[in-house]
């Protein structure tokens, strides 16, 4: 059974996930096309990730990602998320698969949860981890964790472009 705030929040989600979407993304968005020498294909490799805190600075999530080198079948490019968000004493350790399209000249991320291999006693729920990544380039990615809330996100390559 789903609770009120639940509810709420799983509402929220949609309606972020909605307004994020190609056909529904808001034209004002401010976001940085990636160059001609860059694509999608140059982001395949290991990447790490932190958000700045939030939840008046009690969290911060980090985390790891992977992008899948693309091929012919793929619309999007594949990717697997190991999120860690720390609250406090508490951390919740999550395991999802996802995949990367372009969305008005940036990038979107979107997750679903897998498994938790670590849970926050005090959860009332966790909704996947989803990014919108608006400036991109072959080593570094940053932009705006995008879930049951928001902050700024920033991915490095953990192991220098792949060529």
């Amino acid at each position: 059974m789903v609770t009120a705030e639940q509810g709420w929040m799983i509402a929220g989600l949609a309606a972020i996930m909605f307004a994020a979407s190609p056909a529904n993304a808001d034209p004002r968005m401010d976001v940085t096309t990636l160059s001609e020498d860059e694509s999608l294909a140059d982001l395949s490799g290991d990447w790490s990730f932190t958000t700045d805190r939030y939840r008046s600075g009690q969290c911060v999530m980090t985390g790891s990602l992977y992008v899948y080198a693309p091929t012919t079948e793929d619309t999007g490019y594949q990717c697997t998320l190991t999120s860690v968000e720390t609250c406090g004493a508490e951390r919740s350790i999550v395991e999802q698969t996802c995949t990367m399209s372009s969305v008005r000249g940036g990038l979107l991320i979107a997750s679903q949860i897998q498994s938790f291999i670590q849970e926050k006693p005090s959860s009332i729920g966790y909704l996947p981890d989803n990014f919108i990544l608006t400036d991109v380039t072959a080593d570094e990615m940053s932009g705006e964790l995008r879930s049951a809330v928001t902050s700024p996100v920033l991915f490095v390559r953990t192991e220098g472009t792949i060529s």
